[in-house]
């Protein structure tokens, strides 16, 4: 089957995590593989019950319907992991933290090259390095 490909735009994130931001990450689990592991990003929830809800994700939800329609439609809705978490929800094992709570995060994985860009007068201009970028900036 080939590979479906779509874009959403996701406007007013925060920065989480940027260790994988420039230089991607081909491990997980200190294992190579062949999936790039993307930043983390924080969104505030606004007073939605799921994710799909929050206007600030509208573009995202339709890329993931679009997706779901043309290629995962044979597997039930509720069981796809969409890469959104509740930070209400803390991770299995792992002690919460206070940042967390209030807020959507959005993390995954890619096997297309990761493309950093900044938003300069309405044009997306490449961020070719970290200078004057650090976690808890907002971006898109």
């Amino acid at each position: 089957m080939a590979r479906i490909y779509k874009q959403a735009a996701i406007y007013d994130a925060r920065i989480v995590g940027m260790r994988n931001l420039w230089e991607p990450s081909t491990k997980y689990m200190g294992k190579s593989g062949w999936k790039t592991e993307l930043p983390r990003f924080c969104y505030r929830e606004e007073n939605s019950r799921h994710w799909s809800q929050e206007p600030v994700f509208a573009n995202f939800v339709k890329a993931c319907t679009e997706l779901y329609a043309a290629s995962l439609s044979h597997i039930p809705f509720p069981q796809v992991i969409w890469p959104v978490k509740d930070g209400d929800v803390p991770d299995v094992g792992k002690t919460q933290v206070d940042w967390r709570i209030g807020n959507w995060l959005l993390t995954g994985s890619s096997t297309s090259p990761i493309e950093v860009m900044i938003n300069q007068g309405g044009v997306p201009v490449p961020l070719r390095n970290r200078a004057g970028v650090k976690p808890g900036d907002h971006v898109m």
